[in-house]
């Protein structure tokens, strides 16, 4: 099938299916048929760097080398860890290997592997071990946390070369929209976004969620990524923005241009690396961001949540529930009105109409405040 222009980041699991049947490598499906051949080497060499640090047990999890566990047991330095290795191994494509949160999601080992063979996007995947995978890639059984060792983390961080690779890919394949379903804070500070997100034009997004933190939101985030697999268009996918909201099995995900964990020490430098004030056009989607966030907490709160159709619907909730004021709905309902003509029909908006939405969301924001009680967690600067 002909691939979208649109690249999902995951990350790969603890849980893997395990296989006894020595069978020949084959880079038929590899990343490496995606990079030149510059990165081909330094992918090879930093593979290698890292199973030869698990080899010779200098790697430890709970203060004993991981080269005892056994899924490291049969470990060799075969052709997918590095140039010129044995030619055998008992390999399985990625795919049906990672057997975690995120994938099971996704199906059966035969199911998922037909569902990622047969969709219209493209699926990278992050490893501690490999660095970057596609689905169908034939990998080895192996145990390697990216927290079992600072050397393993600084190989792939060192030069941006995780970074490096996955813009190889991005250029090669002319990738438009990149969405992170990584879900594992500590996998996502591997790589560097700001660059991600220059190749992309801007287009990418991260997803979280206000109930689920890392690494548990693999859990919805596999059904995000089977559902849109399933039911998006190409257009689907354009209109994808910040402040998206799609709900889930478990909860809903919620889509944002900034990324946000809840270990970040380069949340600072994401956020100001826009160097200044955002547009107008910017800031009012932040605001609807924002307005999503405080709208469910509030649900939430009430315990009165249920699937609706996106903020507009929460916003219904609210008022059917008599939880907000008339102001409130009239007010909400312009702001959505005048928001999904910024997005939907390209309008631009006068400087009267934004100061306007700035009030609307002020007001907003301040009643939804006194109903929930606290200050709400995850509200974005929408100057920055």
């Amino acid at each position: 099938m002909e691939k979208l222009p649109v690249l999902f980041i995951s990350v790969c699991s603890h849980l893997k299916t395990k296989n006894d049947t020595l069978v020949d490598y084959s880079d038929q499906e590899s990343i490496f048929n995606y990079l030149d051949k510059k990165l081909q080497r330094k992918l090879h060499s930093i593979r290698e760097s890292n199973l030869r640090l698990l080899l010779d047990g200098k790697i430890l999890r709970d203060g004993e080398p991981i080269i005892k566990k056994p899924s490291n047991s049969e470990l060799t330095l075969g052709k997918d860890l590095m140039y010129g290795g044995a030619s055998q191994g008992k390999y399985l494509p990625a795919i049906k290997r990672y057997a975690g949160r995120f994938y099971t999601q996704l199906g059966g080992e035969n199911d998922r592997a037909w569902l990622i063979e047969n969709s219209n996007i493209h699926l990278l995947i992050i490893s501690g071990l490999y660095g970057v995978l596609t689905p169908c890639e034939m990998i080895q059984d192996y145990s390697l946390h990216i927290l079992d060792s600072s050397e393993v983390a600084h190989n792939w961080r060192e030069d941006d070369s995780l970074t490096q690779l996955i813009i190889n890919y991005i250029t090669h394949n002319k990738i438009q929209k990149i969405i992170d379903v990584m879900g594992d804070d500590n996998y996502k500070h591997l790589l560097n976004w700001n660059e991600l997100r220059r190749y992309v034009r801007g287009n990418l997004l991260h997803t979280f969620s206000l109930e689920y933190s890392s690494p548990d939101i693999l859990f919805p985030l596999g059904c995000l990524l089977k559902d849109m697999i399933w039911n998006y268009s190409d257009a689907d996918y354009q209109r994808l923005r910040p402040g998206k909201v799609v709900d889930t099995e478990y909860h809903p995900v919620y889509f944002d241009e900034v990324l946000i964990t809840s270990k970040n020490p380069n949340f600072r430098e994401e956020s100001e690396s826009k160097k200044g004030l955002l547009c107008n056009i910017d800031r009012v989607r932040r605001m609807k961001a924002n307005l999503n966030r405080a709208v469910h907490s509030v649900l939430l709160d009430k315990k009165i949540y249920k699937k609706t159709h996106g903020l507009g619907g929460n916003i219904d909730l609210l008022g059917s529930n008599n939880i907000v004021s008339l102001t409130f709905l009239q007010d909400m309902r312009k702001f959505l009105d005048m928001r999904n003509a910024i997005d939907y029909e390209d309008k631009q908006i006068s400087e009267k109409e934004f100061h306007l939405l700035c009030t609307i969301y002020d007001n907003s924001i301040i009643e939804l405040t006194r109903i929930h009680g606290a200050r709400f967690n995850y509200l974005e600067d929408v100057n920055r």
